[in-house]
């Protein structure tokens, strides 16, 4: 018998999902974050210092981004990457309105066609382009 709700829940999850580039899962197993903290499935309140960069930056559960989140979602959760929504086009906008003269046009990457392997750089690179393009529509 596990010890723990978390403990559970890990072996549950060691059953059914495939660890390819980040080696096994760790504990706790989490529940709900806002701002800095983290709270797992039994309760207990963590100190993030490990999730993302854009959660170091604006925490979790920040209430602009998650507003913005659900209002997204209820109108497309993902489209194909070489389309165009009018979000992705207002997003487009305001980072070039942030820009300095002479520049006056914003590059997305999108890839048309996923890698078969995605490295380490690919994921961090992907997250910080992410995270600037949001800390331009919130603002910092």
């Amino acid at each position: 018998m596990s010890d723990s709700k978390s403990d559970e829940l890990l072996a549950q999850a060691r059953q059914v999902f495939i660890r390819s580039f980040a080696g096994d899962f760790t504990l706790p197993v989490i529940a709900r974050a806002e701002g800095a903290t983290i709270t797992d499935v039994d309760g207990n309140a963590y100190l993030d210092f490990s999730s993302g960069q854009m959660c170091a930056t604006v925490g979790h559960n920040h209430p602009r981004i998650a507003a913005a989140v659900r209002s997204a979602a209820d109108r497309a959760v993902h489209i194909n990457s070489a389309m165009l929504s009018p979000d992705v086009i207002a997003l487009g906008r305001r980072v070039v309105e942030l820009l300095p003269p002479p520049l006056d046009k914003v590059f997305f990457l999108w890839r048309v066609a996923p890698p078969l392997t995605i490295t380490h750089a690919e994921i961090d690179r992907s997250l910080e382009i992410i995270e600037a393009a949001i800390r331009a529509v919130v603002g910092s």
